[in-house]
């Protein structure tokens, strides 16, 4: 019956290092190529580059937002010269008596 030789510690761990090794890179390499597939399955059917054309793109687009409400269109000449003022104390200017 044939002996096979025993290794070292050391070279045990080495031996382990440089599988664990191979392991990550062809996981890493598996990756790689999955996500490319991924990438191109995304783009396959689209026009030039991958860029959807404007019109497919303007059916994709968010609904109308309401306009933004100005908060001061409702407030009387004093609500707003107080608005003012405080505004104006903030930047170390002098307050205003009137509008």
């Amino acid at each position: 019956m044939a002996r096979t030789k025993k290794k070292k510690p050391g070279g045990v761990v080495e031996d382990l290092r440089a599988r664990i090794e191979g392991l990550l890179e062809a996981a890493r390499e598996e990756g790689r190529h999955e996500a490319l597939a991924d990438v191109r399955r995304l783009f396959e059917g689209t026009p030039g580059k991958g860029v959807p054309r404007t019109t497919e793109r303007a059916s994709k687009a968010t609904p109308k937002k309401a306009k933004r409400r100005n908060s001061w269109a409702g407030l009387s000449d004093e609500q707003r010269l107080v608005r003012v003022n405080a505004i104006r104390k903030g930047k170390g200017l002098p307050p205003r008596e009137s509008l």
